[in-house]
């Protein structure tokens, strides 16, 4: 955070000090109590929390409150300094402003059924061989972590690049009231969150809040290939928006896709110029991923061959189609991190790629947040499996089954086996009796599900081991 004192504040929130020195300084900021975990921090505590022993703060002192309340019990006035405001959430938002107005540097916000952690994950692994990069970490796009990532944006940061996430409409305008991107990626749109988006038009409009938070001169990347993203108007954004895919037109097109150690590769043809692109990970999604990455970074300012070199070394992250030796002398495929349908396609489509004569051995959890859509959306992954072509499929839980139940009545060819939602030791063992060294497993679940975890480490092969 750049830091601040406390005289610059008041102004800026329309506060009074009525308790502590004007000198104290500001190095983070928070707005839940388990926020607070460093001193110097400036603290909003909302209407909704009752009142607090200031007191036990002390171990964070020097701290400033910011409160509608009046606080008269503080022991040791040089510690703490208290702000009284007539209302905590116009002030906390004239903060926000205030602290991002501040700086006049391209900050990214990426969006996305799936690939947007990857995606976002790259668009940093590319700038940061120019510049300096302040992002979110890893998956962590909830609510609570956006005020951390805005404050950790200082003078030197020359580009930022935030994950903004869908788990209700809303979440995109929110983040973006905090981020106020001048850039906006939409890598895909599926069905998620159908339990609070009640939709798949609600849930469409839902990502769609992220083109209405841009400013006129904003510039979106979206994916030229996407039905769903295809749907989103764009009647009234005025800025830019470049476009990426593998058919004709896409302003970043991707031509003569194969497959390679440990990745991908293709040709990357944008305009009249054409470039040799590898990038480490399977799958056409992470070609997508990567379009979009270097698409971001040659608009911030990044020369196209500088990008492609910077992408060979991208570490593909832990979970999302990660390969490693399985038990038995096997191949897992560990996708574990998510489950919607649209990563399961993409998941099953390098599933059949990899295989090359092996046994082809798929195994899902239930996909979640999705309310009464859930039996349709589990179905709808049945036709996927259906068209792709599996030799085992093993379901493990009550949703997942309906999955199971219609491949069976497809009679595909496809060796069915369905468990309940504490079926991963049942599955396990069913897993050592069917796989061999001729076997490739893809194991598809959600980042919550505990049980597929310790299912995938079960089939991990350890290390050491003959």
């Amino acid at each position: 955070m750049k830091p601040m004192i406390v005289s610059e504040i008041l102004p800026i929130i329309d506060g009074q000090l009525t308790i502590g020195s004007e000198k104290i300084e500001i190095l983070y900021g928070a707005y839940r109590l388990k926020q607070i975990k460093r001193s110097n921090t400036i603290f909003f505590l909302r209407k909704s929390v009752k009142l607090v022993d200031l007191n036990k703060l002390n171990k964070y002192a020097p701290l400033v409150i910011v409160t509608e309340h009046f606080y008269d019990n503080v022991e040791d006035e040089n510690l703490l300094a208290i702000i009284k405001v007539n209302d905590i959430e116009a002030a906390f938002w004239k903060f926000i402003r205030f602290y991002r107005n501040q700086f006049q540097i391209p900050i990214v916000a990426v969006t996305g059924t799936s690939g947007k952690t990857t995606t976002k994950e790259m668009i940093k692994h590319i700038l940061r061989s120019k510049l300096n990069v302040q992002a979110t970490g890893f998956s962590n796009n909830s609510r609570t972590a956006h005020i951390s990532y805005l404050l950790g944006i200082d003078e030197s940061t020359e580009v930022a690049v935030f994950e903004t996430a869908v788990g209700q409409p809303g979440d995109i305008s929110h983040a973006c009231q905090y981020f106020q991107p001048t850039m906006g990626v939409i890598t895909n749109i599926g069905s998620h969150h159908l339990n609070t988006c009640r939709t798949k038009e609600g849930y469409i409009k839902a990502k769609g809040e992220l083109i209405d938070s841009l400013p006129d001169e904003g510039v979106l990347f979206l994916n030229f290939d996407d039905e769903n993203t295809r749907k989103l108007s764009l009647a009234n954004f005025s800025g830019r928006v470049v476009t990426f895919g593998l058919t004709e037109h896409a302003q970043y097109q991707a031509t003569n896709i194969r497959y390679s150690k440990n990745g991908m590769e293709y040709t990357l043809n944008v305009g009249t110029n054409q470039y040799d692109v590898y990038v480490p990970g399977f799958g056409e999604n992470q070609v997508y991923n990567s379009l979009a990455a270097l698409a971001v970074a040659n608009e911030i300012g990044v020369s196209l061959p500088d990008g492609i070199n910077q992408l060979t070394s991208f570490k593909n992250l832990p979970r999302h189609l990660e390969q490693c030796r399985g038990i038995k002398g096997s191949t897992i495929l560990d996708d574990s991190w998510n489950i919607t349908s649209t990563s399961l396609e993409s998941a099953v489509k390098v599933l059949n790629e990899l295989s090359n004569g092996r046994k082809r051995i798929l195994v899902i959890d239930s996909m979640t947040d999705l309310g009464a859509w859930g039996i349709i959306m589990q179905m709808e992954v049945g036709k996927i499996i259906c068209h792709y072509g599996v030799d085992i499929l093993i379901t493990i839980g009550w949703l997942a089954g309906k999955t199971g139940s219609y491949v069976a009545e497809q009679e595909i060819g496809c060796e069915v086996h369905m468990f309940d939602d504490f079926g991963y030791s049942l599955a396990y063992n069913l897993l050592v009796e069917k796989i061999d060294e001729n076997s490739l497993i893809l194991l598809k679940g959600d980042m919550v599900s505990r049980g597929m975890k310790r299912l995938v480490a079960k089939l991990k092969e350890k290390k050491g081991s003959d």
